[in-house]
């Protein structure tokens, strides 16, 4: 499957992500009155009742609330949760029920097929983030032009970053019973002990020393400085040291995982039954 191939393939998976998303008005309403519901069950809920909880303590951002600051969290992070799934998906049916045999019988690269069916989801999914962070800024009053760019220049950064690790998740657990369950579930623990939806103050002290030393803490609390009053001075220097070096741990992590998979599952016994480079 050549290149030209490939976009085709892609545009067809793109053309039906959309359709079973945003394929009619009906469609695009109940996506954006779940959508809103849920900003407003979110906005009320932090409002009511965290203010009152210890569970915040330890903000030092006092011109953000709750709401802002676990919006946050969601825009950056939804889209990977839900493409996450479904590179899982792909990767298990493909190693599972012989799709493997039919590309190398149909000269078809699996990185290829993996890209094309994976990516248009993702692309929905930020799609849809847009949508929510358009309707916190029109309704709830998150609107900051710093906070957009911040977003956007993180977002390219976590990109590679999470496609890495979802690679090398797959190639790790992805062969094994509910093995997506067990490392979707160790990746969200860890996004959440980074700082995701309450600030790291409120963890034991040796637990806040680990969890300051990964990617995700320095680029939550970036991207947070960024929707204060404060200059783009206090956050930018941030994204120039971690950004870059959230690029390379990605693609380090996606070199290791496609190499993984390539020698390990049946790829690699293709390869050896065959002696053709797939």
């Amino acid at each position: 499957m050549n290149t030209q191939e490939s976009i085709k393939v892609f545009k067809i998976f793109l053309n039906l992500e959309l359709k079973n998303n945003f394929g009619s008005l009906r469609r695009i309403c109940i996506t954006f009155l779940h959508e809103l519901a849920s900003l407003a069950f979110l906005f009320y809920t932090a409002k009511a009742f965290l203010p009152k909880s210890g569970l915040f303590q330890g903000n030092d951002l006092k011109s953000l609330n709750y709401f802002s600051f676990i919006l946050i969290s969601e825009i950056l992070f939804r889209p990977f949760f839900v493409t996450f799934m479904k590179s899982f998906s792909f990767l298990k049916d493909t190693f599972n029920e012989n799709r493997m045999f039919i590309f190398h019988l149909a000269n078809i690269k699996w990185r290829k097929a993996y890209f094309a069916e994976v990516v248009p989801s993702f692309f929905v999914e930020l799609l849809r983030a847009f949508l929510v962070y358009l309707m916190a800024a029109s309704f709830f009053s998150l609107n900051n032009f710093q906070g957009f760019l911040a977003i956007f220049l993180w977002g390219l950064c976590l990109i590679p970053f999470i496609g890495g690790i979802m690679i090398l998740g797959n190639s790790i657990f992805g062969l094994t019973l509910r093995g997506e369950n067990y490392f979707f579930k160790i990746f969200h623990l860890v996004i959440i002990l980074s700082g995701a939806y309450f600030p790291l103050a409120t963890l034991p002290h040796f637990v806040q020393k680990i969890f300051r030393l990964l990617p995700i803490n320095p680029m939550l609390e970036s991207v947070r400085l960024s929707f204060t009053d404060q200059s783009m001075i206090t956050w930018i220097g941030s994204f120039i040291y971690w950004g870059p070096l959230m690029i390379g741990i990605g693609l380090i992590f996606n070199l290791i995982g496609f190499y993984y998979i390539s020698k390990t599952t049946r790829l690699g016994l293709l390869k050896k039954i065959s002696g053709e480079e797939l």
